[in-house]
């Protein structure tokens, strides 16, 4: 009898691990449907910022794309680093762009803008692209870095960059819950905002994209963000390389790939 009390005992804990698993799975699939692509967040994100990425003929320019930035731009927060959004807008570019592409990432992770502006010589000027996506402001809030040195250091990187006739497109903040009504983080999206107004460059606003998703569909901030609660997750990073995309393409007259 005994015996057969602890084997009862085990089937017992088997049936529960079972369930708990089949409960996990479940919840695990669940997590990741909401992270498809609609195509309701497709049109959301595929509104293009012009800016002058007129003046680059598609049909006729091979594309040189430098994407630099920290973590984000690294592919930190992607399921793997294909889904980065780097990776994702290679993809994309490699189909849509006629005359060619080549797309480098120089992402590392924990950079601020200062870190950036150091390693620029090595990690864009040397690499010769004719568009470059600088990704920042995340870390410079978080690290408390004043706004005012911020938007200086932006503005003189930007004016390296025009003088060397590369086009510009500034990624700003990452939408953080945390960090909804914060000065520090307020202050630096409106900088990097400010710097692409005041130069007439493409801005991929990271932060806007997810309040209009969360406007517009059903979704929570939660659903943007990776596990970490910080990273953007595959459906983010997807979102930012089609509006990065479409901002190339959409002034040029040239339809992107859906």
């Amino acid at each position: 009898m005994k015996r057969a009390t602890i084997h009862l005992s085990r089937l017992t804990g088997l049936i529960a691990a079972s369930l708990a698993a089949l409960l996990l799975t479940t919840v695990t699939r669940a997590s990741n449907a909401a992270q498809v692509m609609t195509p309701q967040v497709e049109a959301i994100c595929g509104t293009p910022d012009a800016g002058q990425m007129r003046t680059l003929r598609v049909k006729a320019t091979p594309l040189r794309l430098v994407a630099i930035g920290s973590s984000s731009t690294e592919g930190v927060g992607a399921s793997r680093p294909a889904l980065g959004y780097v990776g994702q807008l290679g993809t994309r570019l490699g189909r849509d762009w006629p005359a060619g592409t080549v797309v480098i990432n120089r992402g590392v992770s924990g950079n601020v803008l200062s870190d950036i502006v150091a390693r620029a010589p090595r990690d864009v000027f040397a690499l010769n692209p004719n568009v470059v996506v600088v990704q920042t402001g995340t870390n410079d809030a978080m690290q408390n870095v004043p706004v005012a040195r911020y938007q200086r250091q932006l503005q003189q990187f930007v004016d390296r960059l025009q003088a060397r006739h590369i086009r510009v497109i500034l990624v700003d903040n990452q939408y953080l819950p945390a960090q909804v009504g914060s000065a520090e983080y307020i202050g630096i999206q409106k900088a990097t905002h400010d710097v692409a107004h005041l130069n007439h460059v493409s801005l991929v606003s990271r932060y806007m994209l997810s309040e209009a998703i969360q406007a517009q569909t059903h979704m929570q901030p939660g659903d943007l963000l990776a596990a970490d609660g910080f990273h953007p997750n595959d459906l983010m990073h997807a979102c930012t390389a089609r509006a990065i995309e479409v901002t190339l393409l959409g002034a040029l007259g040239t339809q992107p790939t859906s």
